[in-house]
């Protein structure tokens, strides 16, 4: 197979010199930078988004892997969290994504001429990076691929246990299946990445985040829907644009006299992760690369101190604006509202959209707003728990890993994250091509940075802000108090990963 494996990679590079030799330029499908982020968006196509932008069929973007690939019946062994139905399900069922998904894996390996495997690790994110660690470091040949939540697993990288990307030219990190926000994210020195997110998986569209809108609250308080996604589209939509369509929208439902639970409010907000999206979307910045092509820490900043104090008053001083506590109960009230019809907006993600619905409203999403209109793009922000994959250093064959990854995540991209879109918009009031824009924007532009995908070694540095939200704590100092430790992490993960390069 190593052979078979040796003569596609000379082919492919054949296929890449006539390609760079035929006077043409690439189309750049990914937008534009996000003024000077370290990391800008996903390679999703935002339809309609840019000036100029045409549709993009996605059956007819096609990847550069020759197409007489065969394996000979080679197993692909994927190592993924325990109930994960991304890579592949035992049958059809009638269900959107699950026979996507189903349909996707037979494709790939008609295509390719190989078997999947799937092997379920535990379902907790930091007892399956455990169990992955302790796989690899035994030099276990069984694990082709590792399918993994990032928050924990991001640790194996500085480790040494997964292979750089970089070294597999038939990945093609350009490709619109890749997010190159999350590729930026952790790339050190412009050519060492050791785990990359996309199209692979469905779960880094569907927890993308945005803002829940219920459309009939806005219609009867505020004026037309069509007003409001030009606003969007014209990178109009801004943090005071939000704070004056929301701060007066108020009814004393229950008739008691009291600002509480059972009144209807124009937003619903809670300090806990749900805050994450909200002050990555107003571009704060937890670090970026330096000239050196490392990370530097950036969150102590004069933008994040006007950020942090402006949306402190917005949770806490605005009429329109409730903001029940910082516990999971907390965030479960603001959705319950919201799909009881008295919450006008409400943090949700794109996968979530088709949860609501038994709403009587109608509803739609939007992106998080931008501080301002210098900010020049929007940005959206995944979970801890999204998906990423890496090649295990223990892997077999990791050139028909990497050549397996590549096939696998282009057909998601022309087929599986259509049906994503389908499933969401199936139950939405609206099926027009304004939903669609908008799941665009926020698919095409998740922003992550070195810190975000390390948080869990740089002492949870994501959720620092969060938690001052949550507290009413000052800034300046509260980070003199825990920046010390943030850098000193920081620099014993670079130290790490100096040891690998």
């Amino acid at each position: 197979m190593k052979n078979i494996t040796k003569i596609l990679l000379v082919v492919l590079a054949m296929c890449l010199i006539l390609a760079s030799c035929d006077g043409t330029k690439p189309v750049d499908q990914t937008g534009k930078p996000t003024g000077g982020s370290q990391v800008t968006n996903t390679g999703t196509p935002a339809s309609g988004t840019e000036e100029g932008t045409k549709e993009i069929d996605r059956k007819d973007v096609k990847d550069k892997l020759p197409d007489n690939i065969d394996m000979g019946g080679e197993e692909i062994c994927i190592y993924v969290r325990g109930g994960s139905k991304e890579v592949d399900v035992p049958e059809k069922t009638e269900d959107l994504i699950n026979d996507a998904v189903y349909d996707r894996a037979r494709r790939v390996e008609e295509r390719l001429k190989c078997k999947i495997k799937t092997v379920e690790c535990n379902v907790s994110q930091n007892t399956m990076a455990n169990e992955l660690r302790t796989l690899i470091k035994a030099n276990d040949e069984s694990c082709d691929l590792i399918c993994t939540p990032r928050y924990y697993a991001m640790a194996l990288a500085p480790e040494g246990y997964l292979n750089n990307i970089y070294d597999y030219e038939q990945i093609d990190l350009e490709a619109p299946w890749w997010q190159k926000g999350f590729t930026n994210a952790g790339k050190l020195l412009e050519d060492k990445v050791y785990f990359i997110s996309g199209d692979a998986s469905y779960n880094s569209t569907t927890m993308a985040g945005g803002l829940g809108i219920n459309t009939s609250i806005y219609t009867e308080k505020i004026g037309d829907m069509a007003d409001l996604y030009k606003t969007v589209i014209d990178r109009k939509w801004v943090l005071d644009k939000f704070i004056e369509v929301c701060k007066d929208i108020y009814e004393d439902l229950n008739g008691d006299g009291e600002f509480d639970d059972g009144d209807l409010y124009g937003a619903g907000l809670t300090p806990n992760a749900a805050m994450i999206e909200w002050y990555t979307g107003l571009g704060v910045e937890l670090c970026r690369t330096g000239d050196d092509g490392l990370p530097e820490l950036t969150l102590n900043s004069e933008h994040t101190v006007d950020v942090y104090n402006k949306t402190l008053e917005v949770l806490y001083s605005t009429t329109g604006v409730l903001c029940p506590g910082a516990s999971q109960a907390a965030y479960d009230l603001t959705l319950a509202k919201f799909k009881d019809g008295t919450l006008m907006f409400f943090k949700t993600t794109i996968g979530a959209v088709s949860t609501f619905r038994d709403m009587s409203a109608d509803y739609s999403i939007i992106p998080f707003p931008m501080y301002d209109e210098a900010q020049g793009e929007y940005r959206s922000y995944t979970a801890d728990s999204a998906t990423m994959w890496g090649i295990p250093t223990s892997a077999p064959d990791p050139d028909s890993a990497a050549t397996f990854l590549e096939a696998f995540a282009a057909d998601g991209y022309r087929f599986v994250t259509p049906q994503v879109y389908g499933s969401a918009l199936k139950y939405a009031y609206s099926r027009d091509d304004m939903q669609s824009q908008m799941m665009d924007i926020i698919a095409s532009t998740v922003t992550l940075n070195f810190a975000n995908l390390h948080s869990a070694s740089i002492s949870g540095i994501e959720y620092f802000l969060t938690g001052l939200w949550a507290n009413k704590g000052e800034f300046v100092s509260s980070y003199e108090s825990k920046g010390p430790t943030f850098e000193k992490n920081l620099e014993d993960i670079i130290e790490k990963y100096k040891g690998i390069f």
